[in-house]
């Protein structure tokens, strides 16, 4: 715009010097432009990096996990652990099988459950026992509550895991 009004002047010299301050000023742009882009970059991989520290710091600490609880469970403890498992498998097997060996014919099974099913009325009647026995009167519907007990049944209960 500067070098057409120096042109309509007739001033040649101001028009090539607007010329040059406008190419100076693009190239500049240009320039930062291309720093601006740089710095970006640069800030990426530094936040890459950061994020790989911080994954390299997670592992060394997992790292250290396990080394400290293969130091509290050495290899021997477990392969006593799963020996013993397997013991105790075979064992139940053999006990199974024993058990398979000799089946019950069906009247023994029905006196088997006949057996059960006195355990559990022998057991049920002791329950019953100790159970008060249920009013056999009417009971009053306007008993006044206490105060202490207005004031629990106000309060929320909530269950807390224990550590």
């Amino acid at each position: 715009m500067a070098a057409k009004f120096a042109l309509a002047a007739a001033d040649r010299p101001s028009a090539l010097a607007a010329l040059r301050r406008r190419r100076l000023h693009e190239t500049s742009a240009e320039a930062l432009d291309a720093n601006l882009i740089t710095i970006e970059s640069v800030l990426t991989h530094v936040e890459d990096a950061g994020r790989q520290a911080a994954v390299v710091g997670a592992l060394k600490a997992g790292s250290a996990a396990l080394a400290a609880l293969r130091a509290r469970l050495p290899l021997a403890d477990v392969e006593a652990v799963l020996a013993d498992t397997a013991a105790a498998a075979a064992y139940d097997r053999q006990l199974a099988a024993l058990l398979g060996a000799g089946a019950l014919t069906a009247g023994d099974e029905a006196a088997v459950e006949g057996e059960l099913a006195a355990l559990e009325a022998a057991a049920g009647a002791a329950v019953a026992a100790q159970l008060p026995a249920a009013p056999t009167h009417a009971v009053k519907a306007d008993v006044a509550v206490a105060p202490a007990a207005e004031a629990e049944a106000g309060e929320e209960r909530v269950a807390v895991e224990a550590d």
